[in-house]
């Protein structure tokens, strides 16, 4: 079956070469993301605003989910959001100049609605090697776009045939500011330094005796107000961490309401996870978990932030970039508590 459908879907016909292909002749771009996770649509709006600062006459729109919907909506500059579904691809159909596909590997869902949509041009991100689909036997691409392993994703357009159109500044995430409402704004303590903690993400978390141990280091708690945010186990965690006199517990918030309670924070702590991207994208102070992955560190760790401190786990490096825990919890502290000193001699806390 899957010959089969490399067979009849799998060759985008016709196939153009980088002579052919200007991107002053492109007039619309959809992107196709490398997931629909809350830190895969902060990554993509990077791009996206990559190319409309560059090119503010394009068309930009982004295939979503229910799931991610808010977050680019939220972003005025993206012009057309499309739910993935394949009532959509049909409706699309050859209304698009360029496709930028970022999805990882090919699948069969994959190669049949890209084919439907027909895009002018295409351009992906490497696919992994599967036995049938791969970028030799699935030719339904005109630019792939290889070495990019130890690239941080937020650097792929400039890697691609698109960098020499692209003005090579500094690349920074960002997010529109969201309102901060009443019930969250209650979380905080008020005239108090404001650290979010965001131990737990999708898949990982940072052991609570570890976050535990750092809390417990910090030399001026009294004038820290710490609130954990929420996730589906945030209660057990809470339990297990222990420190409910000095720890609130954020309420469940959706993703917009977590962006305001994030920007409203003065330090953020975070396992690996969304929470980093939007510690980076509001230009936070920031201590993030990583596992000791260097592939994953290489291509998913914070950018271009001057008060960024990033914690690798002390196990030898590994693929695993699940095994956030055994930190050197001393010099996390030392950080937060240079990080904490500071915000204390600044302007005085009106919050």
């Amino acid at each position: 079956m899957k010959q089969l459908i490399n067979y009849l879907f799998g060759t985008k016909r016709p196939r153009y070469t980088e002579t052919s292909f200007h991107l002053k002749q492109i007039n619309s771009i959809l992107l196709k993301p490398i997931g629909y996770a809350l830190g895969d649509a902060i990554l993509h709006i990077t791009h996206l605003k990559q190319l409309k600062t560059n090119y503010p006459h394009i068309k930009l729109g982004i295939i979503v989910t229910e799931r991610c919907y808010s977050v680019y909506a939220a972003e005025d500059f993206i012009d057309f959001l499309m739910l993935d579904s394949a009532k959509n691809y049909f409706q699309q159909r050859k209304k698009w100049d360029l496709y930028l596909d970022f999805q990882p590997t090919y699948t069969s869902r994959a190669i049949f609605l890209d084919s439907i949509l027909s895009p002018k041009f295409v351009i992906n991100f490497g696919k992994n090697k599967k036995k049938y689909y791969n970028l030799d036997k699935t030719k339904n691409y005109d630019f792939t776009t290889p070495n990019l392993k130890n690239v941080h994703i937020s650097q792929y357009l400039y890697h691609s045939i698109l960098g020499k159109y692209l003005s090579p500044a500094p690349i920074h995430y960002s997010l529109t500011p969201q309102q901060l409402s009443n019930t969250l704004q209650q979380c905080w303590q008020t005239g108090k330094i404001r650290v979010l903690l965001a131990p737990q993400g999708s898949g990982r978390q940072l052991p609570p005796q570890e976050l535990r141990a750092l809390i417990q280091a910090v030399i001026a708690k009294e004038q820290v107000s710490f609130v954990l945010s929420a996730t589906p186990t945030y209660q057990d965690y809470a339990q297990q961490l222990g420190l409910t006199d000095i720890i609130a517990l954020s309420p469940k918030t959706t993703i917009l309401e977590y962006f305001a309670l994030a920007h409203s924070a003065d330090i953020i702590i975070s396992v690996d996870s969304a929470s980093v991207h939007i510690a980076c994208a509001y230009s936070k102070p920031l201590l993030a978990f990583y596992a000791n992955c260097p592939h994953n560190i290489q291509r998913w760790q914070p950018i271009n932030y001057a008060d960024t401190f990033i914690a690798i786990s002390r196990q030898i490096p590994n693929m695993d970039n699940n095994a956030t825990a055994n930190f050197e919890i001393s010099a996390c502290a030392e950080w937060l508590n240079m990080q904490i000193a500071k915000q204390l001699t600044a302007e005085p806390c009106d919050n």
